[in-house]
């Protein structure tokens, strides 16, 4: 937050303006609110002003994160246009199907980076079976497939696999994926994730990975600041 906000100062020196709307949404939002006086903006808020701006096309947002996932569901005011939030989930504390987990398990099977892993995830075509219920359900089983000895390809397919079944039961069971389905956050950059939970969600050819899909929080952030801060 501290490198962001010291570029937005070269930035706003070159408008020379001294003050700008600031907002901030996420997991810090609160502390950077007591720090320095800005909005914090809840999420889904957030996300429905950046997608009303730049996606209004968009009428569900699936979102997984460093350590989180979230399901929106959004209609169209018929009254204001605005578009509101309809229906959401905003996850649980288990962080099996967050960024956080992929990049531990890509560190456990010894892979050079999370693009290397994900990218031998999408070329496997039989992943090995995991639970993907939480982190240390699927550690057990990873460390049985090993001394079974199931090659690890097969073992990267099945964590994408897990994590995606993990979202559909513990987000979106029960929940409509109306169109268009956009799939942001973090792991939304993973060609593995994105084959294997817009297979679990039946969202196949529906699904996908708008502009800004990382940051579309903090844009929406922005756009909902009624507060003014001097940089």
């Amino acid at each position: 937050v501290r490198r962001v906000m010291e570029a937005l100062i070269e930035v706003v020196r070159l408008c020379k303006d001294e003050e700008v709307l600031c907002g901030a949404t996420g997991a810090g939002a609160s502390v950077l609110r007591d720090l320095l006086s800005v909005d914090a903006v809840h999420e889904p808020n957030a996300l429905a002003a950046a997608i009303d701006r730049l996606c209004p096309e968009v009428r569900t947002v699936v979102e997984m994160g460093r350590e989180s996932q979230k399901y929106l569901l959004f209609e169209r005011d018929p009254i204001s246009g605005r578009l509101l939030v309809e229906d959401s989930n905003l996850g649980n504390k288990c962080a099996s199907g967050s960024g956080s987990f992929l990049d531990h398990m890509a560190r456990r099977l010894n892979y050079c980076s999370i693009s290397e892993f994900a990218q031998v995830a999408l070329e496997t075509e039989n992943p090995a079976s995991l639970s993907g219920r939480c982190a240390v359900f699927t550690e057990s089983d990873i460390t049985h497939l090993y001394q079974k000895g199931t090659p690890r390809n097969r073992i990267a397919a099945g964590v994408h696999a897990a994590i995606s079944r993990n979202y559909r039961s513990a987000i979106a069971r029960g929940k409509e994926f109306r169109d268009k389905v956009a799939f942001i956050g973090g792991v939304s950059e993973n060609p593995a994730a994105i084959r294997y939970l817009s297979r679990e969600l039946g969202v196949e050819g529906r699904m996908f990975v708008p502009e800004h899909n990382r940051t579309l929080g903090a844009i929406g952030a922005a756009l909902r600041a009624q507060s003014t801060l001097n940089l």
